[in-house]
């Protein structure tokens, strides 16, 4: 959906409907968590990624692209889905725009038995003048 439809909203309602109901949850804007992945960056952010059973990416496709944080995000999503833990993901990009960045094999990966939610409707912040 387009920018203030409500998508990060309701990903954190997931997450804390989730972890009031005692499942292991973190969540991070997938551009900041590119800052806690590199070298000097949050210590212990990629175990807790690789091992919450409940992971929000918040803003996939936001982040400046490098060839290195295209390799850090698809690496991320294919060891959570082949260990089988769930993931909320909330983008403004389309599929095809995903494909270009990430490789078709990466969002194919993500979009494979996952719930798709297009969340539609005017920007919720914007303040009619």
């Amino acid at each position: 959906g387009g920018v203030g439809g409500g998508k990060t909203h309701a990903a954190y309602a997931l997450a804390r409907d989730a972890a009031a109901r005692g499942i292991g949850t973190a969540a991070w804007r997938v551009p900041s968590l590119m800052l806690d992945l590199a070298p000097g960056g949050a210590p212990g952010v990629l175990a807790r990624i690789l091992t919450v059973p409940l992971a929000v990416f918040d803003d996939l496709g936001r982040e400046k692209p490098s060839e290195w944080r295209v390799e850090q995000v698809t690496d991320i999503i294919d060891a959570r889905i082949g260990d089988g833990l769930r993931q909320v993901i909330t983008t403004n990009a389309t599929y095809p725009q995903l494909a270009a960045r990430y490789g078709e094999r990466a969002i194919s990966r993500i979009s494979g038995g996952a719930t798709v939610v297009k969340i539609t409707g005017p920007d919720r912040r914007r303040v009619t003048w």
